[in-house]
């Protein structure tokens, strides 16, 4: 299972280079599509009453289909506003993703990165596991009945060392990813800045 997520992986890395623009602006368009059609569905359904009869606009559906209208329209001209806003961002956002896919795909031994953290997580999970079945063993049982397992009331310094040992857990594994991220950083920074994702290494 997990060599066929590998393969996956570089799949759709390699499609990135080729349909991450189309991929966006179709969406983007296809957001848009749908919004303007859902607006035009309430238009046309709000049009299906008789407004000329008192008692239909004072009817709870009439009202409920006006909210609906006046809602999509107001969230397919936002939409509008703030694609047109954000246009040059979006662009950004589209080749950030382009050269992303170009850098994977020139150094694809940072792909190993994710699993050797993952690796190195384990026995520490293991560890931390262990120690804190041992830490809850500490304590004294309290038998209940009709209870399956005995309750173990646990003293202020076994529940100070669980606390302790839980932190430390948290911290080595924060620790290993920081160091993950802090690898990749400074892969991409040496990658790019030394021309291979910029234009002028083109």
């Amino acid at each position: 299972m997990a060599f066929v997520v590998i393969v996956i992986t570089f799949v759709y890395i390699q499609l990135l280079q080729c349909i991450t623009k189309p991929i966006l602006y179709g969406s983007l368009l296809g957001i848009f599509v749908m919004l303007a059609a859902a607006t035009y569905a309430s238009y046309d359904n709000l049009t299906k009453f008789d407004k000329d009869d008192p008692l239909v606009k004072d009817s709870t559906d009439y009202k409920f289909a006006m909210a609906i209208l006046v809602i999509m329209g107001i969230l397919t001209v936002l939409y509008i506003v703030l694609i047109c806003c954000l246009w040059s961002a979006i662009s950004l956002g589209a080749s950030v993703l382009e050269t992303a896919s170009d850098y994977i795909s020139d150094n694809r031994s940072i792909t190993i990165l994710p699993f050797a953290a993952y690796l190195l997580c384990a026995p520490i999970t293991l560890w931390w596991t262990v120690t804190a079945v041992y830490i809850y063993g500490l304590g004294e049982p309290v038998f209940a009945e009709m209870a399956f397992v005995a309750d173990m009331q646990s003293s202020n310094e076994s529940m100070g060392m669980f606390l302790y040992e839980m932190f430390g857990f948290f911290w080595i594994v924060a620790f290993i990813i920081a160091v993950q991220l802090f690898v990749t950083c400074c892969s991409v920074c040496l990658w790019y800045f030394g021309g291979h994702g910029s234009d002028e290494g083109e």
